[in-house]
């Protein structure tokens, strides 16, 4: 798996009808997201993930999208105070 949920990625602009990224092909209607963004909100053993901007609809792959734009999850900061304290 390359993505996590709630990482944020874009969608590739090239993607070609019926033409397959992984395990699934391109259906007509995945193409009006193409070039944008989405956050991954599930992902299936299969390698498939679902994405918020098409309500989960269809099954996306790891070869539809472009490099992670960014992760939703914060990363936590180690304390400070306990460093110093090392």
């Amino acid at each position: 798996m390359k993505y996590k949920v709630g990482d944020i990625v874009t969608i590739r602009q090239d993607l070609k009808l019926h033409k397959e990224y992984g395990n699934d092909s391109v259906a007509k209607n995945m193409l009006n997201f193409t070039g944008k963004k989405a956050t991954i909100t599930k992902i299936y053993p299969d390698r498939d993930y679902k994405i918020d901007i098409d309500d989960n609809t269809w099954y996306w792959t790891d070869q539809m999208f472009v490099d992670k734009t960014k992760s939703k999850t914060k990363k936590k900061k180690a304390c400070q105070t306990c460093k110093n304290k090392i």
